[in-house]
């Protein structure tokens, strides 16, 4: 009964570690989470290159804490957000057309949040966005061009169809006090408590 006992007290003591040592997991966002005291939101870039802006929604409703794609209200937020690390071509935010069939390039663009579409970045140096690139209909939603500069000038928004350009999406929350990941020490008590309550039990059969 003691080797079983010991067996049990490693796998708690061990086994989380390791599943926590993965830098992305489905329940926690890459780092740095950069939050902007102005409205009190936290912010986060996740770099997925090639994902679509149905998978980039997806991944973040599976993240813990209220998690949406951003979505960008005010010039001093776009300032803000366009001052994370974009490393890349376009990321996705939370803006969309609704509905997807739309046809008109500039109708009906909606925020997942619901706020109002009234601020508006579009690209308006390289490709006179938003422009239904491949066709009447065909780019539903936002992007957020990032720092390689070849779609156009950094901060300014792309209407986009297709995850060809895309380097990733960007988060928004509202900022949260953090929750603390297991760390070795909490489970080094927790797995202390556990081995108390063996040699207890243990000695009370003795």
């Amino acid at each position: 009964m003691k080797s079983c006992g010991t067996a049990v007290l490693l796998f708690v003591l061990f086994a989380p570690i390791t599943a926590t040592a993965e830098p992305f997991t489905l329940m926690s966002v890459p780092s740095p989470i950069t939050t902007w005291a102005a409205n009190d939101h936290d912010y986060a870039v996740v770099l997925a290159p090639l994902i679509t802006w149905d998978a980039a929604a997806a991944a973040t409703a599976a993240f813990a804490g209220g998690w949406h794609l951003a979505t960008i209200t005010s010039a001093a937020e776009q300032g803000f957000v366009g001052s994370l690390a974009l490393s890349g071509s376009e990321f996705w935010l939370g803006g969309f057309q609704n509905p997807l069939t739309t046809v008109a390039a500039d109708a009906n663009w909606t925020w997942v949040t619901g706020e109002p579409f009234t601020y508006t970045n579009w690209n308006a140096a390289t490709f006179l966005e938003p422009n239904d690139y491949y066709g009447p209909g065909t780019e539903q939603h936002l992007a957020l061009l990032g720092s390689s500069l070849f779609l156009g000038p950094a901060g300014t928004w792309n209407d986009e169809g297709k995850p060809l350009n895309v380097s990733g999406y960007v988060l928004e929350r509202p900022a949260q006090a953090a929750v603390p990941e297991p760390s070795s020490i909490g489970l080094t008590l927790l797995g202390l408590v556990s081995l108390g309550l063996v040699l207890r039990r243990h000695s009370a059969r003795s």
